[in-house]
């Protein structure tokens, strides 16, 4: 038994190789148009630009349009990686799980959850990814090439305010940092509550037969209205918690709040998880 659980962990792993790589293969072209583009517009904008106005090259027609369009081209990269980020998350799921290589996924020996939290995992990694290569983008372009240089310097500077933090008051730089925290996983969990949205809506529409896609965009709609219901009607029971709210401090109230958040994409993720595992296990329906 030991080692059929050491095998399933291996087998696992190899599911998440396969994966990210196969999403990132689709990814790195994109990843490479923007960084060049970008790179085009900081040279267009902070060099280029500047030098043609002092020797009043601007003044051509033709050349007044070369900053529009370089502007529109970099618009449509980042449209692209947003569109390209999204994609792949529904393709793996949808094209390896509901068509013909599903037969061969649902033999391997692992469960089926572990098969779909491998999708899950690798795509938002990637989603993180490109979320860091966007912002690094626009640094780019809005520190004239220095934004390099800087996040170092950032970094630092951010080490020794914790460490003067902790000379100073220890107490609230340790609440500080467990704010940070409490986001980082808030904002991450929340990434996987939006994938397995995506993976729940395309297991309940693989139950329409030839209406497919249009019954998966009903069930994501529908989905989100169940959950904009269920968090409605949980923020009417404010004013049970308000006065408990009220007796704790700002920086207590602060943790209470944020941990609500995170228990709330914890919520969604273990619904729409076990509402996926339940369809491919009982519903499956293969095209």
């Amino acid at each position: 038994i030991p080692m059929e659980g050491k095998e399933r962990d291996k087998m696992f792993r190899k599911l998440f190789k396969y994966e990210w790589t196969a999403m990132m293969r689709s990814l790195f072209p994109v990843y490479g148009a923007v960084l060049a583009v970008t790179v085009l517009n900081a040279l267009m904008f902070h060099v280029i630009v500047p030098e043609a106005g002092r020797t009043e090259l601007l003044d051509s027609p033709f050349l007044e349009l070369i900053p529009w369009f370089t502007g529109a081209l970099y618009a449509a990269v980042l449209a692209a990686l947003g569109v390209m980020t999204v994609l792949p998350v529904i393709q793996r799921f949808y094209k390896g799980l509901l068509k013909e290589e599903g037969y061969l996924m649902f033999t391997l020996p692992v469960e089926s959850w572990k098969i779909v939290l491998a999708k899950a995992l690798a795509a938002v990694l990637m989603i993180h990814i490109s979320l860091i290569v966007g912002i690094f983008s626009i640094g780019i372009l809005a520190g004239e090439l220095t934004f390099l240089k800087a996040v170092p310097g950032f970094l630092a500077e951010c080490f020794k305010l914790i460490g003067a933090g902790f000379k100073e008051d220890a107490g609230m730089t340790v609440h500080v940092i467990l704010f940070f925290l409490e986001g980082l996983l808030a904002m991450i969990a929340a990434w996987f509550a939006t994938v397995y949205h995506f993976y729940l809506a395309m297991a309940l529409g693989q139950l329409a037969g030839n209406h497919r896609v249009a019954f998966s965009v009903l069930a994501y709609v529908g989905i989100s209205s169940v959950f904009s219901i269920i968090m409605t009607a949980l923020l009417q029971t404010y004013p049970l918690w308000e006065p408990v709210l009220e007796r704790m401090d700002m920086t207590a109230a602060i943790h209470v709040t944020g941990c609500a958040f995170l228990l709330w994409q914890v919520f969604q993720i273990l619904t729409e998880a076990l509402g996926t595992e339940y369809l491919l296990k009982h519903h499956l329906n293969l095209e």
